[in-house]
């Protein structure tokens, strides 16, 4: 965990909160500073200074493991409470549980009352040593099997990537973006091969028949590795990727 807070902290001096001013230096990663009043005195101080039309402005970065109404629940039983309710995904409907990542952000509520945290943003992340964000519990179930895969197929001389495409991909049937791609190379021989891993989750007629369509498209410029969301907890996806991509 704190190997990828470190990640976000470095890549959050590469964006600007205001004109020359980077988030790093207004990024807290752990809720003491909020409670302590010492966002609050950084801020007031840095606000003397502020770029003109740009409200003053700093944020928490908080690993949480529970999200209700306006309140967020960090490990240990400490909360976090925001004037307006969190925002997210949608995780009750979904399903969806901790671990997350809240994003708040904190400036002046109003003049009397000075700064607070006033709005948040939760997102599911894969697990406590993976801030991978992910959107439904089979995606969550999909990643950390394949973090897992990676450290086994290593020790055969597999090395095994992956990422979620941010755009659709072109083909002769249309515009498809698979649920993630792969990236496998054999380190005794160098082969490389990339191929998409489609995560089947509905039974229903329409649903199967829009994944099968995705994965008829999918198959003009990769292969395509398929498996059923509920095979995830068997530890069915090793052998799915070994076995429809013909790994020894």
């Amino acid at each position: 965990m704190a190997l990828e807070f470190g990640r976000l902290r470095s890549a959050a001096e590469r964006v600007e909160i205001a004109p020359g001013i980077p988030l790093a230096r207004h990024l807290y990663t752990h809720i003491d500073p909020y409670e302590r009043g010492i966002v609050f005195a950084k801020l007031r101080e840095a606000a003397r200074h502020w770029p003109a039309e740009h409200a003053p402005q700093a944020f928490l970065l908080l690993y949480a493991v529970d999200i209700s109404g306006t309140t967020v629940t960090l490990a240990g039983g400490r909360e976090l409470i925001v004037k307006n309710r969190v925002r997210h995904i949608g995780v009750h409907q979904r399903r969806i549980g901790p671990p997350f990542l809240v994003l708040a952000v904190i400036g002046e509520h109003n003049p009397r009352e000075g700064y607070a945290a006033l709005r948040a943003y939760a997102q599911p992340v894969a697990r406590p040593s993976n801030f991978i964000a992910v959107h439904n519990a089979a995606e969550r179930e999909t990643i950390v099997g394949l973090l897992d895969l990676q450290y086994r197929l290593r020790r055969r001389g597999i090395g095994i990537g992956f990422k979620r495409l941010l755009f659709d991909v072109a083909t002769s049937a249309g515009e498809v973006r698979p649920d993630l791609l792969l990236d496998l190379r054999d380190f005794t021989t160098g082969e490389v091969m990339e191929a998409a891993l489609e995560v089947v989750t509905g039974h229903d007629a329409d649903t199967l028949g829009l994944k099968m369509r995705q994965v008829e498209k999918l198959r003009e410029i990769a292969p395509v590795v398929t498996i059923h969301a509920e095979d995830l907890e068997d530890g069915a996806l090793e052998a799915a990727v070994l076995d429809q991509l013909h790994i020894g």
